[in-house]
C-alpha cells in the first residue's frame, strides 16, 4: 500500500515538472527584461484624478493595487497555480507592475509588465519574463489583459508558449 502511494506521488510530481518545463519553457532566451523578481514598479506622476483613466493610458484606480488568483492554461487544462498581479500608475511604454507565478511545486516566475493601454474596460500590458528568472519560465514577449468583473479581475494572456494562461483575480490589498 505505502509502495503505490509513493510511486503515485513521484508520478504526479514527475508529471507536474514535466508539464511545467513545457508550460513555461525550458531554455533561457537572450531577449531578457529588466527589473526582476521583489521590486516594486515605480509610481509615475500624472492627472489629480486618474480614476477615470482616460483610454489613453492613464489607469482607473479600480486596477491599482495587488491582486492573486488560481491560474491555468490550456484552456483550463492545466493548472499553474497562483498569480499575484501588482499595478501601480503608469503612463503608456512604462512599467507599471508585476505577475508573480507560483507553480504547484514552489518555482516562481516574474514577469515585468509595460503598459500599452488602460481604460475602464481593459488594461493592456506588454508582459516580459525578468531577466533573473529561472531556466523553467518563459521569457518571450506577450500580451497581458486584464478586465474588470465584478470585485474580481480576469487576467488572460495571448503566450502560445506558455499555454495562453488566464486567472480570476481577487484584490489582496
Amino acid at each position: 500500500m505505502s509502495c503505490t502511494v509513493a510511486l503515485a506521488v513521484a508520478g504526479a510530481l514527475a508529471a507536474v515538472t514535466v508539464g511545467s518545463v513545457f508550460v513555461f519553457g525550458v531554455l533561457p532566451k537572450d531577449d531578457d527584461a529588466a527589473g526582476g523578481a521583489g521590486q516594486q514598479p515605480p509610481a509615475a506622476t500624472g492627472p489629480a484624478n486618474p480614476s477615470d483613466g482616460d483610454g489613453a493610458g492613464r489607469i482607473p484606480e479600480a486596477y491599482l493595487g495587488t491582486w492573486r488568483g488560481k491560474a491555468d492554461a490550456s484552456g483550463g487544462t492545466i493548472p499553474l497555480g497562483t498569480f499575484t498581479v501588482t499595478l501601480r500608475q503608469a503612463e503608456p511604454g512604462a512599467r507599471v507592475g508585476t505577475v508573480v507565478q507560483r507553480d504547484l511545486i514552489g518555482n516562481t516566475c516574474t514577469d515585468v509588465l509595460t503598459l500599452k493601454s488602460a481604460s475602464p474596460k481593459e488594461l493592456v500590458a506588454t508582459g516580459k519574463g525578468a531577466s533573473n528568472n529561472g531556466g523553467q519560465c518563459a521569457r518571450t514577449s506577450h500580451t497581458v489583459y486584464l478586465r474588470p468583473d465584478g470585485k474580481h479581475l480576469k487576467y488572460t494572456s495571448d503566450d502560445p508558449e506558455a499555454g495562453d494562461p488566464r486567472a480570476r483575480l481577487a484584490r489582496v490589498e
